[in-house]
């Protein structure tokens, strides 16, 4: 999980990878199961959407880009 994160921020230099993880980290054990965060980076203009619901993520910004990653559960 990790690696794509960190490939898909690689773009995107000097994004807290872990602090975003952390985040994720938080709301998978909590068990929300339906959660919506809007990280705002002003210094490199990225809006990162962030949608969980149950088992999968979805990543989009500004521009239109979209990854999708399943299996949220397994972070590590």
């Amino acid at each position: 999980m990790k690696l794509i994160l960190k490939i898909y921020f690689n773009i995107y230099r000097k994004v807290h990878i872990d602090k975003l993880i952390y985040y994720i980290k938080y709301i998978n054990k909590n068990k929300y199961k339906k959660f919506i965060i809007l990280i705002l980076f002003p210094k490199i203009h990225v809006m990162i959407l962030l949608v969980f619901n149950s088992s999968s993520l979805y990543f989009k910004h500004t521009q239109k880009y979209s990854v999708f990653i399943s299996n949220t559960s397994t972070l590590d």
